[in-house]
């Protein structure tokens, strides 16, 4: 639960006031989370997904409060499980410092997902990185889904290769492995991108 007792299932913040708890939909918020491993290659991770308390008061920022308690339980999970951590949901706010300054990165670069506000997040720790933040269209909510593929490790850059070919079509073999298809004429140079891995050099050109 994300209150002062995180591990009483779907309980209140203990001081969270009466008003909050009805008029401000101040009900229990949580964050459920699994422990996965990949079946080819090991790898375990933890993906939690939740949905942050928005109710405030003169006193309580409720809002800070669950993000406090969640960036403190998704970091014990972390250590307990020694394994990166992936969390998504609807922060209920724009600003999530609170998240980043403990160790996570988030992946929405300020793109709108709630009446012009960017409250939904995808957040990762190191081990991940992603280059492909999206959102897509509204449907059954009145929120903007997002995706993003994450991978382990850093993405490869893209290099771009000039070459010249006598004319026709065919492939680019980098690394014994088709990567690009060409079309050119003869004289032309034809450019092209590889993931920039070492040791990788373009290998042939064929051209009908």
């Amino acid at each position: 639960a994300l209150s002062d007792t995180p591990e009483v299932f779907h309980s209140f913040i203990s001081y969270m006031d009466t008003q909050s708890k009805t008029n401000k939909e101040g009900r229990p918020r949580m964050c459920n989370w699994v422990y996965l491993e990949s079946a080819a290659t090991g790898d375990r991770f933890i993906l939690a997904s939740t949905h942050v308390q928005w109710a405030k008061t003169d006193e309580y920022n409720y809002n800070e409060i669950g993000l406090t308690v969640l960036a403190e339980q998704l970091n014990l999970l972390k250590d307990k499980y020694n394994c990166e951590v992936i969390c998504a949901g609807d922060m209920n706010t724009s600003d999530v410092t609170i998240i980043t300054e403990a160790g996570f990165n988030s992946l929405n670069p300020w793109i709108p997902t709630f009446h012009g506000r960017a409250i939904d997040h995808i957040f990762c720790t190191s081990g991940f990185t992603s280059n492909d933040f999206a959102v897509g269209e509204y449907d059954y909510s009145d929120h903007i889904p997002t995706t993003a593929t994450l991978v382990r490790g850093n993405i490869p850059e893209k290099k771009s290769i000039s070459i010249s070919v006598s004319g026709g079509e065919g492939e680019v073999l980098f690394a014994g492995n088709a990567v690009d298809s060409i079309k050119a004429v003869e004289g032309e140079n034809v450019s092209f991108e590889v993931d920039a891995k070492p040791g990788y050099k373009v290998e042939s050109v064929f051209v009908d």
